[in-house]
């Protein structure tokens, strides 16, 4: 029987694997500093509308619909009209 040079190794190919999926967290993009981040502008006005009649109107805003009054109101991510107590106003 021949005696072998190196001993075996049966982990071989587990280290390989797991060294290859090392990799792209090796050569991800460093860290930002505070200094490097972008830059966001807070906007005072909300971005989103209630559309009625071809037009649109920012959060908040009452209408007249139909012969009740509606509000633009948002909630979670969607805004909608919701029906106030009020009537609409005679002219």
């Amino acid at each position: 029987m021949l005696a072998r040079a190196f001993p075996v190794f049966p982990a071989l190919p587990v280290v390989v694997f797991l060294a290859l999926l090392a990799m792209p967290a090796l050569a991800a993009e460093p860290p930002r500093t505070a200094s490097e981040a972008p830059v966001s502008r807070v906007s005072t006005k909300p971005p989103c509308t209630c559309r009625a009649a071809g037009q649109s109107f920012d959060v908040g805003s009452e209408i007249c619909m139909g012969n009740r009054m509606m509000r633009c109101t948002m909630a979670i991510n969607v805004t909608s009209w919701e029906q106030t107590d009020m009537a609409c106003p005679q002219s």
